[in-house]
């Protein structure tokens, strides 16, 4: 593992007997002591432990030991070696450094290039040897192999080996890499690691959780090592899973680098149903460069990450045929006003609703391949975009600071935007969406003593995205003023305005809907970490404390109506497409919904932690860390009010007194309303135990086992709007934002277009919903449409 220059040894610490007085008196300072990082923190820094020794393998009490950074010229830490010989060097930024030891009597001890990665500890054992301090012992320490100091396991990658890798993804996330460690799989989505699901995993950028739609900004060219501890994570981290992202920072030295990818299909083969090749090509830019701006104390990183995918992708669609569309059909269809088939299978020009032929004639384009008594796949066209994003800027920006010789901090900026032109099916149903996350993270680090370190965290980020808005000069359609078109009433009750569509869906077509527009997701999340590490003899002790705050808006989401066509009304037998184009032509939906949205709306909750953990060297080779964790995850309030639960004993709905009023005329009368708390119970006994051990059989060979509680949040319904803590009892919809649906008579009497809702809407009716109920902090509710059968 070492190249020595004389007798050094670096992996051999002398026995020292246990103090269990101290150990018990720790133990009971855990219980009582301590408050944590959120529930999802972990140190991204390293530390660096030893024993100073002589060439006869006594221990060198209050010897001086330094470490140094050569590429940012700083000296980083000073201090003592115990009685016992041992020093530790704790919250170290991951990097290549040099330690220097001096002790009277004894040549100076350089070990130099010892690399320290993230989250780990390492351990490098000073050698003295007899003589005059102007002499040097120098030794070339390089990477640990593994760490023998730690009962938890880790893996990590480094920028080089990402550089180096031969990957092609649209996202440049870090979950290819990750699946060449240990016991991770998966690799396109987020990994799964030893069984551990995306619910129990927790990333990290530079110390700042974001488990939110932030992560996406987890772009690999940004981050000097990527680490992910995998087994028995101890009591700082609230999920056994935590992977750790460290961005690339300046040093003395001016570098930088650019670097122009280019991925080409022309080795791809065709797809089996397309009539030809679809050209494919991703452009990649990078540019980064980083230096000093106060030599020794002030540094800077900078960096542009870009994607371009400019071609688009044949693809089809199924449309009426050319004699549907005049209403001429193969198989008999029944007028409903006579209940008998139309002469000749064809319905009359004057028959034809005009709002029908209005959504054909605009938006129907007619078939241009395959036979013409064929509706399958009898449409082609080239959508000019890619099926995902187009384009892609990912850019950095990072600043560290030397304050003094004992305080240090850096503030670092990352930004994720990716605009969209995306197909829904039919050339004219195209929809943009735009996406931007931002993420701002700073942290200070102050040395009391060389014993006691404190390290403070602040992490702010945004998620914004808006479907609807120009790209790339395409506009989507308005869907108000479709309706304008093409004449159809009563299916905008919010007067929405922007990207959307009425939805008509036809058996066995495309159908005619696309994305409604509208603010998705606005969120934000502040975090505050502080912890704080103290050694005292053998044992290292860290403590500390955190809070976190999330705030989540639901934007005011279009709708322009749904219409269900299924062949139901004019069949002859068994419905077919040609029937259910049929019902369409004739303007007679089997079913007819509509919803008056509600505005924009946010909703907000707390997050707190508590935790205290020891590490302590019983001897030589074993170290034994443990530890409590206590985590408080918060209930979501919202300003509106327009909150609401259920009693499980009387199955009534709750609402919450100051927005009973708002509770929608429509919600169903079998369903009783009242008044009252709302808000899930938060759960106080979230008490963790963490207990590991690390037994080093030799410098090469080390046995880890343990055993931890780990507690987090239920999952997420996995949409944009409920991020992981935001529990959907208080939901979007619920009673103040109802669905009404309508179901046509048989013979289609009851409603059509161009108003295909009935006048006597009332109080519609509707079977009572089964309620579900969870545990605190989460508990799902239902979103009851009103229905009527017409």
């Amino acid at each position: 593992m070492f190249c020595l220059n004389g007798p050094a040894r670096l992996c051999d610490i002398p026995r020292s007997s246990g103090r269990w007085s101290i150990f018990q008196r720790l133990l009971m300072a855990l219980l009582l002591l301590g408050f944590t990082a959120s529930g999802r923190s972990q140190t991204v820094n390293a530390t660096l432990r030893g024993t100073v020794m002589d060439a006869t393998g006594g221990v060198v009490a209050k010897a001086q030991i330094s470490l140094y950074e050569p590429v940012t010229g700083q000296k980083v830490r000073d201090t003592t070696s115990t009685d016992n010989g041992d020093f530790e060097l704790s919250e170290l930024k991951p990097g290549t450094y040099e330690l220097r030891c001096n002790a009277s009597g004894f040549k100076q001890f350089v070990a130099q290039n010892i690399i320290l990665d993230s989250g780990q500890v390492r351990r490098v054992n000073p050698s003295l040897a007899l003589g005059a301090t102007t002499e040097e012992v120098t030794v070339s320490a390089g990477a640990a192999v593994i760490s023998t100091e730690s009962s938890t396991l880790a893996g990590l990658f480094t920028a080089k080996q990402h550089d180096d890798s031969p990957q092609v993804t649209i996202y440049p996330s870090t979950y290819s890499m990750l699946t060449t460690l240990s016991g991770v799989q998966g690799g396109t989505g987020s990994p799964i690691a030893n069984g551990q699901t995306q619910q129990q995993q927790s990333q990290t950028f530079d110390g700042i959780a974001n488990d939110l739609q932030g992560n996406q900004s987890n772009n690999a060219n940004f981050f000097e090592q990527v680490s992910a501890s995998l087994f028995n994570a101890p009591a700082e981290s609230a999920v056994p899973v935590q992977i750790n992202m460290v961005t690339k920072r300046g040093s003395n030295t001016f570098h930088g680098s650019a670097s122009y990818r280019i991925y080409d299909s022309v080795f791809n083969a065709r797809g089996y149903f397309d009539t030809q090749k679809i050209p494919y090509l991703q452009h990649e830019w990078n540019l980064e460069g980083g230096g000093y701006i106060w030599r020794d104390r002030t540094f800077f990183y900078g960096q542009w990450f870009a994607q371009k995918i400019p071609l688009g992708y044949q693809t089809r669609a199924s449309v009426p045929t050319a004699a549907w569309r005049s209403g001429v059909f193969s198989s008999p269809i029944i007028d409903p006003q006579t209940g008998l088939p139309f002469p000749n299978n064809t319905i009359p020009a004057s028959r034809i609703s005009p709002v029908a032929k209005a959504f054909q004639d605009n938006y129907l384009p007619a078939p241009n391949i395959g036979p013409a008594t064929s509706a399958v796949n009898n449409y082609a066209f080239q959508f000019p975009f890619n099926s995902d994003l187009y384009r892609g800027d990912w850019p950095l920006a990072r600043i560290d600071h030397q304050l003094t010789k004992n305080n240090s901090f850096f503030v670092r900026w990352l930004m994720r935007q990716t605009p969209y032109v995306l197909n829904n099916g039919l050339p004219i149903l195209v929809w943009t969406r735009n996406r931007r996350h931002q993420q701002w993270a700073a942290g200070d680090t102050h040395l009391f003593t060389p014993q006691m370190i404190n390290e403070f965290r602040f992490g702010y980020s945004t998620d914004y995205m808006v479907d609807g808005q120009s790209n790339a000069g395409q506009t989507p359609p308005d869907g108000a003023q479709v309706l304008a078109t093409t004449g159809l009433q009563g299916s905008n009750p919010g007067n929405s305005i922007g990207q959307g569509f009425p939805s008509i869906s036809i058996t066995g077509l495309t159908a005619l809907t696309n994305v409604a527009g509208g603010t998705k997701a606005n969120n934000h999340m502040t975090t505050f970490v502080d912890t704080f590490t103290w050694q005292k003899g053998r044992h290292v002790l860290k403590f500390g404390g955190s809070a976190v705050r999330f705030s989540n808006f639901y934007g005011f989401v279009n709708d322009y109506g749904t219409f269900t066509f299924d062949g139901s009304i004019s069949k002859s037998g068994t419905a077919t497409t040609e029937s259910a184009y049929a019902d369409f032509l004739l303007g007679l939906p089997r079913q007819s919904q509509r919803t008056n949205p509600l505005g924009a709306r946010e909703q907000t909750l707390n997050e707190y932690g508590l935790f205290a953990q020891d590490s302590f060297k019983i001897s030589p080779k074993l170290n034994i860390d443990y530890g409590l964790r206590w985590d408080i995850y918060g209930t979501p309030t919202a300003a509106d009010h327009l909150m609401y639960n259920f009693d499980p004993t009387t199955g009534n709905v709750i609402v919450d007194p100051s927005g009973i009023s708002k509770v929608s005329p429509f919600y169903p009368n079998t369903i009783r309303v009242q008044s009252g708390s709302v808000r899930a119970l938060v759960d106080k006994t979230n008490v963790a135990p963490r207990i590991g051990v690390a037994y080093q059989l030799t410098s090469h060979s080390v046995v880890r086992g343990g055993y931890g509680l780990y507690i987090s949040r239920l999952g997420s319904s996995g949409t944009f709007n409920n991020f992981l803590p935001i529990n959907p009892q208080l939901g979007s919809t619920g009673p103040f934002s109802i669905s009404e649906v309508y179901n046509n008579s048989p013979n289609g009497s009851a409603f059509s277009f161009p108003n295909p809702y009935p006048s006597n809407t009332g109080h519609g009716s509707g079977s009572q919903p089964k309620h579900r109920w969870l545990p605190a902090p989460n508990r799902t509710r239902p979103h009851p449409p009103v229905q009527r059968d017409l």
